[in-house]
């Protein structure tokens, strides 16, 4: 994976250890809600609290992808990696970029994507 940082980006919490992330069928299709369950892991919300940082509020609205064995999807668990290796699992499936960013004056941070595939609508007809 290429890695690009600018400005001094701590990544302690990318190092985080993960024994385990299950994604319900929803986030095993669709990369950004896959990433808030990578972030939901428990040893990631203990590596957030221990450093003091949290996820601003967010408003969404997306467009949710069907679960439908034709579409590019997650497995429904990962096991034994660390919060980057997930993430690079959503950025390779989905073919997106996942964006990871701080603020260190609020800390603050914000975990996104970018790209990903456009899916023909041939592939919701039934």
């Amino acid at each position: 994976m290429i890695r690009i940082r600018m400005g001094r980006v701590p990544d302690s919490i990318l190092r985080t250890n993960i024994s385990r992330v299950a994604f319900d069928p929803v986030a095993q299709y669709n990369n950004l809600i896959a990433i808030f369950a990578v972030e939901g892991a428990p040893e990631v919300q203990f590596a957030m609290d221990t450093l003091g940082m949290r996820v601003p509020i967010r408003i969404l609205d997306i467009p949710i992808i069907p679960p439908l064995e034709n579409l590019p999807h997650l497995p429904p668990i990962l096991a034994s990696m660390t919060m980057d290796q997930a993430l690079d699992e959503v950025a390779r499936t989905f073919h997106s970029i996942v964006l990871y960013g701080v603020c260190s004056n609020s800390k603050l941070y914000e975990i996104s994507f970018a790209g990903g595939y456009n899916y023909p609508e041939s592939w919701f007809e039934h």
